[in-house]
């Protein structure tokens, strides 16, 4: 179904309704992608680390933590990659912010009682793993710095 609604929203349409209807849909679509993401660390986490498939079992589970801090971070940087390689700037935007969130993440639940060293260690990492993105998918140019350079 995420398939089909994403199909639809990059076809072209001749109507201009449909065309003020697909970028919500396209927006739904990224959102359930990322929602069935989460869900599939969460099956993992039950099938794989034997933990109940209950919500609140999950979310005090460390291999469940980590799961989804590598596929947030795997989403991040894919996303980054695909903005800078075709010029789109909202969504290198969207996948530094999600980057962002992962490193916050690390910070203040998955690290939080394990120590002074465990977290320096992670932040030194964090900040490594923000500078590799930059480097190897920088921010698009705006569209006006594009038009200038042409």
């Amino acid at each position: 179904m995420l398939h089909a609604c994403w199909k639809w929203t990059t076809g072209e349409t001749d109507t201009p309704s449909a065309a003020s209807l697909q970028e919500p849909v396209r927006l739904g679509c990224y959102l359930g992608a990322f929602l069935w993401l989460t869900t599939l660390a969460a099956r993992l986490a039950h099938y794989w680390g034997d933990v109940p498939f209950q919500t609140d079992l999950l979310m005090h589970s460390y291999l469940m933590h980590a799961i989804l801090s590598l596929i947030w971070t795997v989403t991040s940087i894919s996303l980054m990659i695909y903005a800078t390689q075709h010029s789109r700037r909202s969504a290198w935007f969207a996948g530094f912010s999600l980057l962002a969130i992962v490193g916050v993440k690390l910070m203040m639940i998955d690290l939080a009682n394990k120590g002074a060293v465990m977290w320096t260690a992670s932040l030194i990492g964090i900040a490594l793993l923000v500078i590799a993105a930059s480097y190897f998918s920088p921010a698009p140019p705006k569209h006006s710095e594009v038009a200038a350079g042409e």
